[in-house]
């Protein structure tokens, strides 16, 4: 996601509140006024749904710098989703009424506002609908080669984040992590997914012909591709 205009004034985080959550807490609840605009200091977040079948689906997600609640709290609307802690957070509480005052007059929190709001789009506009209707190999294999990218996510991976972000079954899942531990891409244990050849990940992908949605990622929802994965690049071009 891009985060050259990410900015949260110097008083908000020297002066409000630091709140520190674990994993699995909530940091709003659907159906709740916001009262409070939320800013990522450390950790991840998303916001989830049940879907017909009972199956949390992420809607969207939180990285470091990003606001939670903002535009709630502009619209005075109450939260459609939860919003929930992927891994342990610190978060800055900044009251509803003091965020908006200072919208008034500091345009830097605007732009970093609307860029955090657009990063969301993005990602639920071009990323996750556009790659709703991939199997389920492709989906996880295109969930793997991007987010194990991003050091933030790579602490979390685990089968039912892997669930909730594709929007399928463990079962099914299994069958692909097994099919993709066989080839020697990954190895899984206790729940989680360690990723053991990212090179040979990507080629993959680029022979399931979904390299296009890799370049997507990494030039429009995140900040590029990292260094290490520069010479990678050259396969989806």
């Amino acid at each position: 996601m891009n985060h050259n205009l990410i900015y949260c004034p110097q008083d908000f985080t020297d002066e409000m509140e630091h709140i520190f959550l674990k994993k699995g807490q909530k940091i709003v609840k659907k159906n709740s006024l916001p009262n409070f605009v939320y800013v990522v200091i450390d950790g991840i977040a998303n916001t989830q749904y049940l879907n017909s079948s009972c199956k949390d689906v992420v809607a969207s997600f939180f990285l470091k710098g990003d606001f939670i609640g903002e535009i709630n709290a502009i619209c005075g609307q109450k939260y459609m989703f939860d919003a929930v802690a992927q891994s342990d957070m610190e978060l800055v509480k900044i009251p509803a009424n003091i965020f908006i005052e200072r919208m008034k007059t500091d345009f830097q929190l605007v732009q970093s506002m609307v860029q955090s709001q657009n990063n969301r789009i993005n990602y639920l506009e071009g990323f996750a609908l556009a790659n709703s209707s991939l199997p389920v190999y492709e989906k996880i294999l295109l969930f793997l080669c991007c987010f194990h990218a991003r050091e933030d996510y790579c602490k979390t991976f685990n089968k039912d984040f892997l669930a909730a972000y594709i929007g399928a079954d463990v079962r099914s899942i299994n069958r692909v992590l097994k099919t993709m531990s066989e080839k020697g891409f990954i190895r899984t244990g206790n729940g989680k997914i360690f990723i053991i050849d990212y090179s040979n990940l990507i080629t993959e992908a680029v022979t399931c012909g979904i390299d296009s949605q890799l370049d997507y990622f990494f030039l429009n929802i995140v900040d590029g591709y990292p260094e290490e994965l520069k010479p990678l690049q050259n396969l989806t071009e």
